[in-house]
């Protein structure tokens, strides 16, 4: 499989390794495996944590813009 959006360095994780990653052939990786019922697909529920994430930082972000400039937001940062 040819994977445009990723480089490999060292011998950690190989292209067999995401090969067999891809083709579902490596333990671990089912929606049971993370403790998801069986018509949960892992694949959405990694889309819906990014979703979330992403999210959160916008309103990490909008916060921050309301911190004055000489203050360096620790305290509010710590909060949030």
């Amino acid at each position: 499989m040819n994977y445009t959006t990723i480089r490999i360095e060292g011998a950690i994780l190989s292209g067999d390794i995401l090969d067999k990653l891809a083709q579902g052939e490596l333990g671990g990786q089912l929606p049971k495996d993370f403790g998801f019922g069986g018509s949960v697909k892992v694949k959405d529920e990694i889309a819906r944590a990014w979703a979330d994430a992403r999210d959160r930082w916008r309103v990490f972000q909008r916060r921050r813009e309301r911190i004055p400039e000489e203050n360096p937001g620790t305290s509010e940062t710590r909060k949030f």
